[in-house]
């Protein structure tokens, strides 16, 4: 089965507990006030995501599914455009309260830092 190009299967995600290890061990963070990005050069041919929202970002479940899905929405977008890169994105406190246009444009912002500062010689 072929892939769509702005989908967002299973081989563009981190899955497993290894693949996460890895990004927090290995990789370059950059950070705002509302989100923390780890990003960690891939062998693969696409970058892939992985989120790590918890009740600490709130304590309500729909809070933390709409920032899921926002951040989800805005890869799906640029993922085309993107090196091949193992991102994971962690919440703080508060971000669950924004609107998904903030959201999308502080998860714009730290892309944007990874490529300014080419993360630690990652790019």
């Amino acid at each position: 089965m072929q892939d769509k190009p702005l989908g967002f299967p299973k081989s563009v995600r981190l899955l497993t507990k290894a693949e996460y290890q890895a990004v927090f061990e290995h990789s370059c963070m950059v950070s705002d006030s509302m989100l923390v990005v780890f990003v960690l050069p891939n062998t693969l041919d696409t970058a892939r995501l992985g989120l790590a929202i918890s009740r600490k970002c709130s304590k309500k479940a729909v809070d933390r599914n709409h920032v899921k899905r926002t951040l989800r929405e805005t890869f799906r977008v640029i993922r085309p455009q993107l090196p091949n890169l193992d991102f994971v994105v962690i919440c703080r406190v508060g971000a669950a309260k924004q609107p998904g246009s903030v959201l999308k444009a502080s998860f714009l912002k730290q892309i944007t830092k990874i490529h300014q500062r080419k993360c630690a010689g990652l790019l």
